[in-house]
């Protein structure tokens, strides 16, 4: 990615995509061992392509970025945190609704405020332990967001969303 800001189609459409998650209610929040978070937005749904597995009708998933839930009284818990606390802690998300959201255009830090706690979503440059593609060309984003639609937002290196188009 370059250091000039994203085009405008970018920002109208991610500005869309993720205003559209206002109003939502955590149902589930993981974090894989890699310190991935993920957030299922909404009723669980089971897709077709997905098995027997349940998601959220929307979902939040981080890759390379690290994240903090900052509580008024500061940290709860990050990303570089031990996977099993952060798991654990992560839980004080589900039930709260979404009723703020904040991305800067320019270093595509996220900011999702839920009453008295903020996540925090900070784009880095370190690949998660076990990840092997070295390919140039398909970049891990930083986070993405699955819609209800089934199309997905891909934020970070070479954005594209699920239908193959820069945006």
């Amino acid at each position: 990615m370059t250091s000039d800001a994203p085009s405008s189609g970018f920002a109208s459409e991610a500005s869309e995509a993720v205003q559209g998650l206002i109003g939502a209610v955590v149902g589930r929040v993981g974090v894989s061992r890699s310190h991935g978070l993920v957030l299922d937005f909404g009723r669980p749904i089971r897709r077709a392509d997905e098995g027997s597995r349940q998601r959220g009708e929307q979902r939040l998933t981080t890759h390379n970025a690290d994240w903090r839930l900052d509580l008024g009284s500061g940290t709860l818990v990050g990303s570089g945190d031990d996977v099993d606390f952060a798991q654990a802690s992560g839980k004080e998300l589900v039930g709260s609704v979404v009723f703020q959201i904040g991305v800067d255009l320019r270093s595509l830090e996220a900011s999702i405020a839920f009453g008295a706690s903020t996540l925090r979503i900070f784009p880095s440059c370190y690949k998660p332990s076990g990840w092997r593609n070295d390919d140039a060309q398909d970049p891990l984003p930083y986070w993405r967001l699955w819609l209800p639609s089934g199309e997905t937002i891909a934020v970070g290196p070479g954005m594209v969303d699920s239908r193959g188009g820069p945006w």
